[in-house]
């Protein structure tokens, strides 16, 4: 008891920062000598409507002296006593010595004005802030250019007028190269399009008889409407071009069928003319 005493008297806690304002982190700090090897046991401190523990109570111990750290908040402004619990140290021989907490005393300072403090002198209000003169023409100018601009193109458009539509080519457009199909083998895209081109001929000049019908429909029409055409030429050449479109053939046959095609088409030119 008397040893622990001695301790006490031997430090006091001290505040860092010695005037800290209402709620900031305060540490409350101190030293006291040990022996070499002793052990600390540091009690927590209670909190209260005027204190606040942040976190746990830490000690260090070196060079035969140990510092003992709390971390608090405190909320009431004045010079402030803080309880401090006792601490217990364990010597290396096993005996137990008592180290009266003591108080600390913490010097709390008001964020607020208080009474006795005079408020700053109230300064003179600035005078008014310069600025550049401002001009509307540069928006007039801009809005005159952009309706002189949409006046210009619509009286351009209005002179231009609505352009034609292109004209397609009646034949059908660029004639495919067939000699250079027939020739890699393609003798089926050969047949497709001669008979192609023999049925869009016979559109023409009876469109009664026009692409909505089979073969067999508008030879039928053709017996009724154009008696006087090649009909034998032309049934035979339409049926032996659809039999090429969906049957192996020989080149040279389709050959034969190719000009045998032309020359009902040449038939049928002599129509339109």
């Amino acid at each position: 008891m008397i040893a622990g005493l001695v301790l006490a008297l031997q430090a006091q806690w001290m505040a860092v920062p010695a005037n800290p304002h209402v709620g900031d982190t305060v540490r409350l700090e101190r030293d006291l000598p040990v022996e070499t090897g002793a052990e600390a046991r540091v009690p927590p401190l209670e909190a209260s409507s005027m204190l606040e523990p942040l976190g746990e109570p830490m000690h260090q111990i070196a060079e035969g002296r140990i510092r003992l750290l709390y971390h608090v908040a405190l909320f009431e402004v004045g010079r402030r006593a803080v309880a401090m619990p006792d601490v217990e140290l364990l010597a290396p021989d096993g005996t137990v010595r008592t180290v009266f907490g003591d108080t600390a005393w913490v010097n709390v300072v008001s964020v607020l004005p208080q009474d006795g403090d005079r408020p700053p002198p109230a300064r003179a209000s600035m005078g008014p802030v310069a600025r550049p003169p401002t001009s509307p023409m540069p928006a007039i100018a801009l809005a005159v250019t952009v309706l002189g601009l949409v006046g210009a193109w619509a009286v351009a458009r209005r002179r231009v007028g609505a352009r034609p539509a292109r004209q397609v080519a009646s034949d059908g457009g660029v004639t495919p190269p067939l000699d250079r199909w027939a020739g890699a083998g393609e003798l089926r895209a050969v047949a497709a399009t001669v008979a192609d081109r023999l049925r869009e001929r016979i559109a023409r000049l009876e469109p009664r008889a026009g692409r909505h019908l089979d073969t067999r429909a508008c030879l039928k029409v053709l017996e009724d409407l154009r008696p006087e055409w090649p009909l034998r030429d032309l049934g035979s050449v339409l049926g032996a071009l659809e039999r090429a479109c969906f049957a192996p053939a020989v080149p040279g046959d389709t050959v034969i069928l190719v000009d045998d095609a032309e020359r009902v088409l040449a038939h049928l030119g002599r129509e339109l003319a």
